[in-house]
């Protein structure tokens, strides 16, 4: 054991991944908690119908949402460590005013496109969505600057303060509104206004993020006073960077939009609901990328294969720790908790929830491989992945979600992302020589005992 122990850094970084990972774990609890009670609130207060609306115009949002956000947040993310790391100030300040300018011109085309788009072809949907759908539309600037002062705050190492206003507040708040609305004041909450209650969160928890970062800029940082831009190379790195984040996004909803096309709404509740609880068993292998990804850059640039191989293999060992207990648990008490958290209307959602579970334990066992490749500047290859997923995920559902519901559009979504990150998974290792998975260190632990069986020595 102290020979796998020897190889975990030591010293500043050292402690610096241990506190990430308890602010990391923390956060994610709370991240979840959050969303499992925004989504109790908004299915009790709405019904399956409204809600089904809801997750459907919310989807149609977050896939608009990808030429806004681009692939902004993991370029600040690798790019604020890189800088930090080189105390290069200029570039730091350069990298954060040019994703702003890029938000915000990006945020005006999408928002004309849509309008111009509603005022010709308005009339042929339906007017209740186009209703709700209107509400929502500010989400779609204000989660771009939510996500990119989180990526900046991720970068500078700042776990909590990064993550904590968009998974948590925001989901908090819109349960706070939504159920104060509901239970003190007798408002129906339909879906429209749901979605005006959820661009409050989102304003409300944009602010609080935004004094965060502002408290957790560097010294140097504040004395810059003039940036440097890489404008060529940033380009360059976010043309593959925007197309894997815009094929995870289609990845994510590309369920929920044909449901919502040749199903009832009330089951894209039903398999709304099943993706919310599913969500739990992936928040292993969230927490533990979001924590080590700027260590990777880190380990990289100093050719630290050692390192680097071990905190892969650790996180994605952590990650399967948390999914296979949570497989079990929904498997014997799934709708028990369905029926008591939801209501019995959602029981429907079990058997697509222990499909995507079932997938989310395979996804786990295939670690951090996507990850690796991205942060050590190996974005194209991540590409050829995401591209599979989102490629099998829209044939899948296209063949499996009109006939078999809510339980093929999980049985699409599960078998899409376990094919990607296998792919994902080969290539890390081939290219970089890193076994992503926990398979590695679990290898290692048994060859340690082996060798200490076989001499007599005893671990001290």
């Amino acid at each position: 054991m102290k020979r796998l122990l020897n190889s975990l850094p030591i010293g500043t970084m050292g402690r610096q991944l241990v506190q990430g990972g308890l602010l990391g774990l923390i956060v994610r609890v709370l991240a979840i908690l959050a969303g499992f009670t925004s989504s109790i609130v908004l299915a009790r207060v709405m019904g399956p119908a409204e809600y089904g609306v809801y997750a459907f115009v919310f989807a149609i949002i977050a896939i608009l949402a990808l030429p806004v956000q681009m692939g902004l947040p993991t370029l600040i993310i690798r790019e604020t460590a890189r800088a930090c790391a080189n105390e290069d100030w200029p570039l730091l300040r350069g990298m954060w005013s040019w994703s702003g300018r890029v938000i915000i011109a990006s945020s005006l085309l999408m928002l004309g496109a849509v309008l111009a788009w509603l005022s010709i072809h308005g009339d042929s949907v339906s007017s209740h969505r186009v209703s709700a759908f209107l509400w929502g539309l500010p989400l779609l600037p204000l989660l771009a600057f939510a996500e990119a002062r989180g990526a900046a705050l991720l970068g500078l190492g700042r776990i909590f303060q990064g993550q904590f206003p968009d998974q948590v507040l925001h989901p908090m708040l819109l349960a706070l509104f939504a159920g104060s609305a509901a239970w003190l004041f007798s408002i129906q909450i339909t879906a429209k206004t749901a979605l005006s209650l959820s661009v409050l969160a989102a304003f409300s928890a944009f602010v609080l993020g935004a004094a965060f970062l502002m408290r957790a800029r560097p010294k140097d940082l504040r004395e810059t006073k003039h940036g440097r831009m890489e404008h060529r190379q940033w380009m360059k790195a976010i043309v593959p960077l925007s197309i894997i984040v815009g094929l995870q996004v289609i990845t994510g909803n590309t369920s929920l939009v044909v449901l919502g096309f040749f199903r009832a709404d009330s089951e894209v509740a039903i398999y709304r609901v099943a993706l919310s609880i599913s969500s739990i068993a992936t928040f292993g292998l969230i927490t533990s990328y979001t924590v080590i990804q700027p260590y990777i850059v880190r380990l990289n640039a100093a050719n630290n294969q050692r390192s680097l191989q071990f905190i892969a293999s650790a996180g994605a060992l952590a990650a399967l720790a948390v999914t296979v207990p949570v497989l079990g648990i929904y498997i014997f008490s799934g709708k028990y908790l369905l029926d008591f958290l939801y209501g019995s209307g959602f029981v429907a959602a079990y058997s697509p929830l222990i499909v995507l579970t079932l997938g989310a334990a395979l996804h786990a066992i295939f670690g951090m491989g996507g990850g690796l490749l991205t942060m050590t500047g190996n974005e194209r290859y991540v590409l050829r992945a995401s591209v599979l997923t989102a490629g099998l995920n829209v044939l899948l559902n296209l063949f499996l979600t009109p006939t078999y519901g809510a339980m093929g559009a999980a049985t699409a979504t599960a078998i899409a992302l376990v094919a990607g990150q296998m792919l994902a998974y080969y290539m890390a290792k081939n290219l970089l020589g890193i076994d992503g998975s926990p398979l590695y260190i679990i290898s290692a632990a048994l060859t340690s005992r082996a060798e200490k069986n076989s001499t007599g020595n005893t671990f001290d």
